[in-house]
């Protein structure tokens, strides 16, 4: 699974509901590969915007780069 940014080109409303929950479009949720009862990390920016990633993606990407591993570093040859 590869991670995917939703371009938001027009953006959407979303309403509150009485007990705190946000909908998403069928459209958003079928194009992010979002599924009933995924999890989120919801990330309030100093700028009050709200960010929402998806806990899944974030793990799969965690895993990727703990599979590859870091490159040796180089070796440098000193002469005097």
């Amino acid at each position: 699974m590869e991670l995917v940014v939703y371009d938001f080109t027009h953006p959407k409303a979303l309403y509150l509901d009485a007990e705190g929950r946000l909908s998403l479009l069928d459209s958003v949720r079928q194009e992010l590969g979002l599924v009933e009862g995924d999890r989120f990390i919801l990330t309030v920016l100093e700028t009050g915007v709200i960010q929402l990633t998806s806990l899944r993606q974030q793990v799969h990407s965690l895993r990727r780069i703990l599979k590859n591993p870091i490159p040796e570093k180089s070796k440098v040859l000193l002469m005097s």
